[in-house]
């Protein structure tokens, strides 16, 4: 602990800190334009400055460290005067205009002209040549940038995705866009604090003022990150997060637009398949009408939960996103978990750059955003539980009793060769002294999956921190609520948008969190069938306190995190490994994430792959599964390796209801539409 005075204030802080968090912790006000607390100091507006006793000039709060006895002024005269210059030279040949930019009036650097009262621009530098970019779903105005860096700063250190750099040139400086390393997430549309970076969607739809805000959970991925669904007469104009501290990816950003087709529900039907979004709520009154629940990934992910419970002594999994934040080693397997799990994959990049974690990622597909950040084992595709099995014994070294005799007969050797890992590469893991285990994806789907759960639970009861990565959104919540069951539905849940959803969700983190409808639904709710049928209820939200694991009303429900109760110990072995099924030849793996910017799906694929089933890209192709018939364009990427393809089919619900294990050899061929 340091002590310090800011403005007559004694103040402890630790001494990590800087001067801009101790003043901020306490209150203490110091104006800022480029200074974000998820991401490094850039110093660029320098209005953090402060005088500091004994020093000479002015420090910049954001960069400078505490010191024992620091006696700090944030604000004088000398520092307002300062800073108003500083802001003169900020809005040179800044546009004045501001009646037509779309910041106008949630605008920091509009805010920051009114407090250090400037009504006229006394400075001025040559016009430069300047045109509006086409930043895909953005655009970028650089007559308009303050070059904060804000933007290239989340983009490299809190994404990991590298597309923006500074071009530094004086009053001809810009920021660069790779639109190949873009994933069209709009947090540098988030974190700019003027309009140089704004959505084309939302540009001149309507003033910042104009706009009804109501905050809710997002519910497009495990996160249950934060938002701020904005609306005007009724119609969602964007999400937005707090840009101080929340992210969304795309489609949490964007996802609003995605037009649903409404199924039919047959009142009277007995099984109802749901989509694993819906709210606790739904689901909990699905039971009491009788409805027999229907979701093959939420049922798989039930019996796993079973399978550790039994062998790790606690009911759920007990890591949390935090805990990949703070790892010293991360073993990951979730595939294409970027994509699927954006929220994990920024605590992966934040581990790797901030704490120097060791990330490995098992997997039959390497994922290229992941690469800076990750070392990539690569496995047989449907070997996962023999790699699960090599890694327990690489990471157990104090045996006894089932377990010993279990491990001491495995065939290392053997075992190996079928799975396509090393055990070089597996004895050259670094495990920290905080180790992190965290899947998802396919994992509950496979070949003996509860087998692996047990080696889970294994390492688990042994001090390593276990995180699962639900199938779906609310997977947790709807496990915690109902018995799902696997196989065929009568009918199908009524599909409301997440924008219009009323009631609670159980995050990736364990934590209850409520959503807020931003607009209403136009279809029949279950609390209205719930109604007909005699239940007294009026809404939804009205069976939020009579869920297993909550009873605390909705309207005064303050996201908590729910118990993991411990449960005993009943299986001390996993079973012997069985033989492995066989994927010779071009494998596809299946994606079923929706893509905001696209209307269809394709087939994704190396040019290994595309050489080994003779194709180029762009070609047309009809791919026979499992599941019927697919058309897709063929698209090569040169950033993906080895002869495992992405199958995109979110825009196939009923393939996508039929998706258990993701991968399928496949056989494509060139179909008619070639060549026209």
């Amino acid at each position: 602990m340091v002590n310090i005075t800011i403005n007559g204030r004694h103040v402890g802080a630790d001494e990590n800190e800087t001067i801009l968090q101790a003043a901020r912790r306490v209150g203490e006000y110091i104006p800022t334009l480029c200074f974000l607390s998820k991401v490094s100091a850039a110093g660029a507006c320098r209005l953090c400055i402060v005088e500091i006793e004994g020093v000479e000039g002015f420090a910049l709060a954001c960069q400078t460290p505490v010191k024992e006895g620091a006696v700090i002024t944030t604000n004088s005269k000398a520092l307002f005067e300062t800073r108003r210059e500083i802001m003169l030279m900020i809005c040179v040949n800044h546009p004045l205009q501001c009646g037509v930019c779309d910041k106008s009036g949630d605008c920091e650097l509009q805010n920051k002209a009114l407090e250090f009262g400037l009504s006229e621009q006394i400075f001025s530098a040559k016009e430069q040549p300047r045109t509006i970019e086409d930043w895909r779903v953005l655009t970028y105005d650089p007559a308009l940038c303050i070059m904060c860096e804000r933007c290239v700063r989340i983009c490299n250190e809190a994404l990991g995705e590298s597309a923006l750099s500074v071009s530094a040139g004086g009053y001809s400086s810009q920021i660069v866009f790779d639109g190949d390393r873009c994933v069209d997430c709009g947090e540098c549309a988030s974190v700019c604090p003027v309009g140089a970076i704004v959505s084309k969607d939302f540009k001149y739809g309507a003033n910042a003022w104009e706009l009804d805000k109501t905050p809710s959970t997002c519910l497009y991925c495990v996160g249950g990150c934060d938002n701020i669904i904005e609306t005007k007469r009724g119609e969602i104009k964007r999400v937005s997060c707090d840009a101080e501290n929340g992210f969304l990816c795309a489609l949490g950003r964007f996802g609003f637009k995605k037009s649903l087709v409404q199924p039919p529900f047959d009142k009277n039907a007995k099984s109802v398949r749901i989509n694993g979004d819906e709210t606790n709520e739904e689901i909990y009154l699905l039971n009491e009408l009788g409805y027999r629940v229907v979701s093959a990934e939420i049922a798989a992910f039930q019996a796993f939960l079973k399978s550790y419970a039994s062998a790790s002594g606690e009911t759920l999994y007990n890591a949390a996103i935090s805990d990949l934040q703070s790892a010293d080693t991360v073993l990951l397997f979730a595939p294409l978990v970027g994509e699927e799990s954006p929220v994990i994959k920024r605590a992966l990049v934040k581990a790797a750059l901030e704490k120097g974690a060791d990330i490995y990622a098992f997997a039959p597909i390497e994922e290229e955003s992941l690469k800076p950040f990750a070392s990539f084992i690569r496995y047989e595709t449907g070997t996962e539980e023999g790699v699960f099995a090599l890694l327990l014994k690489r990471l157990v070294k104090d045996s006894s009793g089932d377990l010993a005799i279990w491990l001491n007969d495995l065939d290392d050797g053997s075992l190996s060769a079928e799975c396509g890992v090393g055990e070089e590469e597996l004895g050259a893991l670094k495990i920290g002294k905080k180790t992190v285990v965290a899947l998802g994806g396919e994992i509950y789907f496979c070949d003996r999956a509860e087998n692996i759960a047990v080696m889970l639970g294994a390492l688990r009861s042994r001090g390593f921190d276990i995180l699962l990565i639900p199938p779906t959104p609310n997977a947790l919540g709807i496990a915690l609520t109902s018995d799902t069951h696997g196989g065929e539905a009568e009918t199908c849940f009524p599909a409301a948008p997440n924008e219009a959803k009323e009631g609670t969700i159980v995050t990736i983190d364990r934590v209850i969190k409520p959503l807020n409808a931003a607009r209403a639904f136009e279809g029949e709710t279950i609390a209205q069938i719930a109604k007909e049928r005699g239940k007294p209820i009026k809404w939804t939200i009205d069976a939020t306190a009579a869920l297993p694991f909550n009873d605390i009303a909705f309207d005064d429900l303050k996201p908590y995190e729910i118990d993991n109760p411990k449960t005993e110990i009943s299986v001390f072995a996993p079973k012997a490994i069985a033989p492995f099924n066989e994927f010779n030849g071009a494998v596809a793996r299946y994606c079923a994430v929706y893509k905001p910017f696209k209307r269809e799906g394709e087939l994704i694929g190396s040019r290994q792959f595309a050489t080994a089933v003779r194709l180029k890209n762009g070609d047309n192709v009809k791919i026979e599964t499992k599941l019927g018939d697919i058309s897709r364009r063929f698209v090569v990427s040169p950033r993906m390796k080895g002869v495992v393809a992405k199958l995109e089919v979110f825009d196939l619900p009923k393939i996508q209801a039929g998706v258990k294990y993701r991968y399928e050899v496949v056989n494509p061929r060139k179909d008619e539409l070639n060549g026209r």
